[in-house]
């Protein structure tokens, strides 16, 4: 994949945007499962972050998934009628079937890319 960010990367992202939504560590791992030292894992990149789980963070801290994915899969955070430029959206009524579909593709390349990196 092209323009591949890190774990240290993603890991920044969730922290700034933690911190921004007043959230602790501690906070944020109660509601999606995980201790304040799982999300300080996450957040150094010290954890390989699972596709649901950046669903889950994403949701809670009302951000899109590709907020934390970008250059990741090469998605901008504005939408756009090209499928590749999809922009993540959930619980959006106005979302069509072709971004639903590629939503799932862009977790599932997301997901690959985390499974193919060595501990």
């Amino acid at each position: 994949m092209n323009d591949q960010i890190s774990q240290q990367l993603i890991g920044r992202r969730i922290k700034s945007i933690r911190e921004e939504s007043g959230l602790t560590q501690e906070e944020l791992g109660k509601k999606i499962g995980y201790s304040a030292m799982g999300i300080s894992y996450f957040e150094k990149g010290l954890r390989k972050i699972k596709t649901g789980d950046i669903e889950k963070i994403a949701q809670i801290l009302n951000k899109p998934v590709n907020f934390f994915l970008q250059p990741l899969i090469g998605y901008t955070s504005e939408p756009s009628n090209d499928v590749s430029g999809v922009m993540f959206r959930r619980g959006s009524d106005d979302i069509s079937d072709e971004e639903k579909v590629a939503e799932k593709e862009a977790l599932k390349d997301f997901d690959q890319y985390i499974r193919s990196m060595t501990d």
